[in-house]
């Protein structure tokens, strides 16, 4: 075989290589989505996880609770995204439906602070929603990633900037652009949002 042969068969089997390992990385991103641990055995994080995806990782992490911060929409379009809440009943995890709402708002404060206030009252009632804990959204990057870094500073102590460090890390490319979310971690204080939770389970 000559050079110009061995050279093409290189460049062949490199790009059958690339391809493999593309096509596996596909594959992975689909049936896995963002999928990453936030507290080992406590709670982890995604986006919308495929029917098998979330089977595996139910088998491998044994998920007791869900979380999901997708609004229920019942059209045709979007029904595919709603069998989850089927999987947990037969599979006897608990699932929560927290939708996200806007960090921001013109008059009083964001609409947010009720998703957050529910969250924590979650996260605070290990008896009702036992650990591990799946978190995730549709990307697992934007409200996902808000959610974790309110995770960090309410429960970890951590300050509001190495959340926000996180959130960049994990995919939230354009948070510097989205002044409202970013803002809103920036100012968030720990322990007020527990305080509310205290409060109105008190009532």
């Amino acid at each position: 075989m000559g050079r110009i042969a061995h050279f093409a068969a290189g460049v062949l089997m490199a790009t059958f290589g690339v391809g493999i390992v593309y096509a596996y990385h596909v594959h992975k991103q689909k049936e896995f989505r963002n999928f990453r641990v936030v507290k080992p055995g406590y709670l982890y994080r995604s986006g919308q996880l495929t029917p098998t995806g979330l089977g595996r990782l139910v088998e491998e992490y044994g998920f007791k609770t869900i979380i999901t911060l997708r609004t229920r929409d019942d059209s045709e379009e979007h029904a595919r995204s709603n069998w989850e809440e089927e999987f947990c009943k037969k599979n006897d995890i608990v699932f929560v439906r927290i939708p996200a709402r806007q960090f921001w708002s013109k008059e009083g404060p964001p609409p947010a602070r009720k998703s957050v206030a529910r969250f924590i009252e979650v996260l605070s009632d290990p008896e009702k929603y036992p650990p591990p804990i799946l978190l995730h959204c549709f990307a697992g990057e934007h409200r996902t990633g808000a959610y974790c870094a309110i995770y960090r500073v309410e429960f970890e102590g951590w300050t509001n900037e190495e959340a926000l460090a996180e959130m960049r890390r994990c995919g939230y490319v354009n948070l510097d652009r989205e002044w409202d979310v970013r803002t809103f971690i920036q100012l968030y204080e720990p322990g007020r949002q527990r305080s509310e939770v205290a409060r109105q389970a008190s009532r």
